[in-house]
């Protein structure tokens, strides 16, 4: 009925509505931008004035140079010659130079990766690259792209370094499968009261058979070749599988399609072993049972060449990257030194970016301390620190970067050139403020639509620029040395 009445009169009616605007128009004034908080879990938001008279500019970081410059190809820069000139060098260097965002190093001293080009420059040897990070390198990202480039380059082959038992994402390089009567004992995991020990090995985790006669061919893992994997990876020349904390004799059986070819006793030792298969030709499909009445703790199988880089991925989901800290330093330096590493890489960053608060000199300590163990293990092992990428948060209908993204880049930078690492400074890289969006709108999309982690096609763009500016230092140090 007030309705009613209200409509037989046009003047109250403009009055009711120029009433009802004002008291909006009060509220949009007073109310913050970041809404009300009713409670934990209610927020009441209301458009501010400010919105209305000056609204937000969308700015996105323009990336059509970065993509342009690290379009994907088999092998960007290829030297034919085994023997390379120095003016090869030279031409190989400028180029990069053009388009390579560098490394940073401590007080300038580019010499903390010299141990590494000089091993690499070793073509008999087997050397590895341990990469480890967080779930951004998840399902061998990144690391499977960069591997296929240093191994086009230098030599070597397979997928490297694997945990025996899959636990979150399968790795597109092999596929694994197990039977069901494993156990996992992760880093990452709260603490074990049943197995109260910290020796959880290079993977961070290690495994377990149990119930052995519950199971109808005991325990056993099983890798196929991968038909979606780079070609480097698909070809290997030996098995490993490391082992430890061993207190009686384990049988294995290696078969290929069904047909045992390898019989092998696994030893008791306090200390980490290896066993090894080695094939004349690359298998299919490999499949290694055990026999025992009790497991030993099996830290990981590694699938190689004989010579040549191994780069190896190790995602530790929901880390910040203090790994070296809580594993049992002992276990660690010995399984440095038995799979010849010869270079670390660090990327984590994506788990502290929620934390918003005021300083980070907590997470610049946590990760000084990290390095400084990893050069307590092996002095003078080279680190590269790679810092977090660009991650977003919606605002309304646009994303900004989140605000403390840069004060955790800063705080990485520290730590690694404090502790005498070296760094490379994969925000800016990428953009800077504000270029995820323009990851995830690209066509074909860089990034996935959580505004945090790369798709694979992203993944490959930016293990490319961190290749360029490791290669363009390698041929600055060859280029030193042909010069003297």
């Amino acid at each position: 009925m007030y309705f009613y009445l209200l409509m037989k009169n046009p003047t109250k009616v403009l009055f009711f509505l120029l009433s009802v605007f004002f008291i909006l128009l009060i509220i949009s004034f007073f109310m913050p931008e970041q809404g009300l908080k009713i409670n934990n879990e209610i927020i009441f938001r209301f458009p501010s004035i400010n919105k209305f008279l000056e609204p937000k500019k969308v700015e996105y970081a323009d990336i059509t140079e970065i993509i342009k410059h690290n379009q994907i190809v088999e092998d960007t820069i290829v030297i034919k010659k085994q023997e390379i000139t120095i003016d090869t060098f030279r031409v190989e260097a400028d180029s990069l130079k053009q388009i390579t965002h560098k490394i940073e190093f401590p007080r300038y001293d580019k010499s903390v990766l010299y141990s590494f080009f000089e091993s690499i420059n070793n073509k008999n040897d087997l050397i590895r690259i341990l990469h480890y990070g967080d779930s951004q390198i998840e399902g061998d990202r990144i690391t499977s792209f960069l591997r296929n480039k240093l191994q086009h380059r230098f030599g070597g082959s397979g997928p490297g370094l694997l945990p025996l038992i899959i636990t979150n994402t399968q790795s597109p390089s092999i596929f694994q499968s197990s039977s069901s009567n494993w156990e996992t004992h992760s880093l990452m995991s709260k603490k074990d009261t049943v197995y109260n020990n910290n020796r959880f090995g290079i993977l961070g985790s290690f495994y377990r058979f149990k119930n052995i006669s519950d199971a109808d061919n005991g325990a056993w893992i099983e890798f196929n070749k991968s038909n979606i994997s780079y070609h480097s990876v698909r070809k290997f020349k030996q098995c490993r599988v490391f082992y430890g904390n061993n207190s009686n004799n384990v049988n294995a059986f290696a078969y290929k399609s069904n047909k045992m070819f390898w019989f092998g006793t696994m030893e008791p030792s306090n200390k980490i072993k290896s066993f090894k298969i080695d094939f004349d030709t690359t298998p299919n499909n490999l499949k290694i049972k055990f026999n025992a009445d009790k497991s030993p703790d099996f830290y990981a199988v590694a699938f190689d060449d004989v010579k040549g880089i191994a780069v190896d991925n190790i995602p530790l989901r929901g880390s910040i990257g203090d790994l070296f800290t809580r594993a049992d330093r002992e276990q660690l330096k010995q399984m440095l030194s038995m799979l010849n590493v010869k270079l670390i890489i660090m990327q984590f960053g994506v788990n502290v970016v929620p934390n918003i608060v005021r300083s980070y000199k907590y997470y610049e300590r946590i990760l000084y301390n990290q390095l400084i163990e990893i050069k307590k293990l092996q002095p003078g092992l080279p680190v590269i620190v790679v810092s977090v990428s660009d991650m977003s948060i919606k605002n309304d209908d646009y994303y900004d970067s989140y605000p403390n993204i840069k004060k955790i880049r800063n705080a990485q930078r520290k730590a690694a050139l404090k502790a005498d690492c070296c760094f490379w400074d994969m925000y800016e890289a990428m953009g800077g403020e504000n270029s995820m969006p323009s990851w995830v709108f690209a066509n074909p999309a860089l990034a996935k639509k959580d505004f945090t982690h790369f798709t694979y096609r992203g993944s490959e763009i930016i293990a490319q620029m961190f290749y360029n500016a490791l290669l363009y230092e390698y041929n600055v140090y060859n280029n030193r040395k042909l010069n003297k």
